[in-house]
């Protein structure tokens, strides 16, 4: 076999793999007489597992045989196997993140709410138990001129009880109340329309504030499944947002501080010590009590917002105990306490409760002689002004 020219003998100098290059640099003859013939011929088999290096004159080197790995079946199996698991679990994965990007809906409130959260966060570079209380805050201030105006409302709406209770009184003993009931409407338009009321302006902030904690409530509930960083978007001992506080502290802190609202008087600042609101006020202490065993699996994230709503309300409360500011707002103060009644006019409330909760026989006669009474009065007021009977 001829050996093809290579080393000094190429025209570009460069290193040429050739066949002679695989035996040493003897001549011919020399190579032919060391060859072991008692060995078979090299085989394409034996040459497949041997390198060789050739240097750029063409003289070959020593070379080093590499053997070729050989691989138990085992062996094989068990990396066949990780292979498949992991392009598995990859493919799970894959498929659960499609399915939440799937699932995200930007017309859906509470996604509304997460999207806002995760722009916050994003936008002013902060963690994202700070982005919900700034979007506490947001809320509160386009809300606050609602609250204002249904403050005002209220305020107003206890100056014209009085007058309401008056002719409610006067319709219940009217015989022909059903008959004039339009006529006791239109009185009570016209109370309205003196003050400038409107009885369904202190129920817009609580209607529109049904929908916003319910959104809220849902979108930080479930903030974790959409957006992986806000399980490491708390601080302290809450760093995950999308589980519960393990040491309760969040839930009593947000129970002690909706039981500090109760007794102040709630939004409006205002307490009234009447049975009824005294009532009330129990009702919702029990609540605020009943609150830390109820949601102390929430989320971490939940008690941030409401905190943070929380400690809103209450600094609201305190400056509108403020007279000076109350006068600002146009919030009128609270009426001057009811002149004590009469004995007469203690007799006659009596007398109409027992007609709103008695119908027996004798008090049925009483109202229909209380009935005749009245009717017989406007008779005769409207005598003394010139009609007729």
């Amino acid at each position: 076999m001829s050996a093809a020219p290579g080393g000094n003998g190429g025209k570009d100098g460069g290193s040429v793999w050739d066949v002679g290059s695989w035996f040493s640099s003897k001549p011919a003859v020399e190579q032919a007489s060391s060859v072991d013939t008692s060995a078979p011929t090299s085989s394409f088999d034996e040459s497949m597992n041997h390198s060789f290096a050739a240097t750029s004159n063409g003289d070959a080197e020593a070379y080093t045989p590499i053997d070729t790995p050989v691989f138990e079946e085992p062996v094989v199996e068990s990396l066949l196997d990780t292979v498949n698991a992991a392009m598995g679990t990859s493919a799970v994965a894959s498929d659960a993140a499609a399915k939440v990007v799937a699932e995200f809906s930007p017309m859906y409130p509470p996604h509304v709410f997460m999207k806002v959260i995760d722009n916050i966060h994003l936008s002013l570079d902060i963690p994202y138990y700070q982005s919900i209380l700034v979007l506490a805050v947001v809320l509160r201030v386009f809300m606050f001129p609602l609250a204002v105006q249904g403050l005002q409302m209220t305020a107003k709406m206890q100056y014209v009880k009085p007058e309401m209770d008056k002719i409610n009184q006067r319709m219940l003993v009217d015989p022909l109340r059903v008959q004039n009931k339009p006529e006791y409407d239109k009185e009570i338009k016209d109370l309205f329309a003196k003050h400038d009321v409107n009885p369904i302006k202190p129920m817009v902030v609580p209607l529109l504030q049904i929908p916003v904690f319910m959104s809220m409530f849902f979108a930080l509930r479930e903030m974790g499944d959409y957006f992986p960083g806000y399980a490491s978007g708390g601080i302290k001992w809450f760093v995950d947002l999308s589980i519960a506080d393990p040491t309760m502290t969040l839930p009593v802190v947000n129970a002690c501080l909706f039981i500090t609202m109760i007794e102040l008087g709630g939004e409006s600042g205002e307490m009234q010590n009447t049975a009824q609101h005294k009532m009330i006020r129990n009702v919702f202490r029990f609540m605020g009590v009943a609150m830390v065993p109820l949601m102390m699996n929430m989320p971490a994230g939940l008690f941030v917002y409401w905190l943070g709503n929380g400690s809103l309300s209450l600094a609201q409360i305190l400056v509108l105990k403020n007279p000076n500011m109350k006068a600002m707002l146009n919030i009128l103060p609270p009426p001057p306490p009811p002149v004590p009644m009469t004995e007469e006019e203690a007799a006659v409330n009596m007398d109409l409760n027992a007609i709103k909760t008695d119908k027996s026989p004798f008090i049925k006669l009483y109202e229909e002689n209380l009935r005749l009474v009245e009717a017989n009065k406007r008779l005769m007021e409207k005598a003394a002004k010139g009609g007729k009977y």
